[in-house]
């Protein structure tokens, strides 16, 4: 997991409404970890958004389609008369 910056550089607020179950789930599990509320929530957010971010950013491919990835990446098809129109146009706009 990656560190949380220190009390001193945190200089964003966010500001939460939750019902009274959540927040006393939250105050227990903040009690049992040690940690004060803000400290527990901005450590929980952080791990659930990095594993979210982990899970979209991750392509997972069997064997038989990592082959074939790994085939058309090594034998590219030639660029057919629409890729090559795109490239024209992107070009003239680019330079």
């Amino acid at each position: 997991m990656t560190a949380i910056p220190p009390r001193k550089a945190r200089m964003e607020r966010i500001d939460l409404r939750t019902s009274a179950n959540t927040k006393r789930l939250i105050v227990k599990a903040s009690a049992l970890a040690g940690l004060s509320i803000s400290t527990f929530m901005i450590n929980s957010a952080h791990e659930r958004a990095q594993q979210m971010l982990a899970q979209h950013e991750a392509l997972t491919l069997s064997a038989q389609d990592w082959d074939k990835f790994v085939s058309i990446i090594d034998n590219p098809s030639p660029p057919n008369q629409h890729l090559k129109t795109a490239m024209k146009k992107h070009l003239a706009n680019a330079g």
